[in-house]
């Protein structure tokens, strides 16, 4: 063989060594990198979008208390602790005005210190689906700021003996949660 054609399969040789390297090793690195670099823009987005989220919210926290602080009528309608008795009478006359059956429990207020206070209420109505749906009403423009929390709404099973007389055949039962909101 002569130096040139040594030469050449010297270089044909490098050629594919460095072809071969290249498919076989950076190739897959390449593609590795990439992956790492979509990955890790997901992070980075997801970070930034949390650290707008939560922009937003300590600014929308913050706009609530300037309003909170302008608006006596808001005052107003944040509940007293000591108006339980008020509050409680206020509902049962709601149900009787509504021709709904009505069970009241009260949550144990949380000892930790929240943003915005509130007492919580189990209410258990048995009536007719009008009758709830005037009770809602009610509810919603009592003197104090109430929010539901929680409806469930299910349809009466059980024997008719066990029920109140005065509840019509087709009546269904309501379990909600509501909010009163203190001062």
């Amino acid at each position: 063989m002569s130096k040139k054609n040594k030469t050449s399969i010297a270089l044909v040789a490098i050629v594919l060594i460095i072809f071969a390297l290249c498919f076989f090793i950076v190739r897959p690195l390449l593609a590795q990198i990439k992956e790492e670099s979509i990955k890790y823009q997901e992070k980075l987005s997801f970070f930034e979008r949390r650290s707008e989220l939560k922009n937003y919210l300590e600014k929308l926290e913050s706009d609530i208390e300037e309003v909170l602080k302008k608006s006596p009528t808001f005052e107003a309608m944040l509940f007293d602790s000591d108006e339980t008795i008020t509050f409680v009478t206020e509902l049962e006359e709601i149900a009787a005005q509504t021709s709904n059956w009505q069970e009241l429990s009260v949550s144990v207020p949380s000892q930790e210190k929240q943003k915005f206070p509130f007492e919580e209420f189990g209410i258990s109505l048995k009536g007719s689906f009008p009758n709830l749906i005037r009770y809602l009403v009610h509810l919603e423009n009592m003197q104090w700021l109430v929010g539901v929390d929680s409806l469930g709404i299910s349809k009466i099973k059980g024997v008719r003996e066990e029920l109140p007389a005065d509840l019509p055949a087709s009546s269904i039962e309501t379990n909600l949660k509501i909010k009163v909101y203190t001062k």
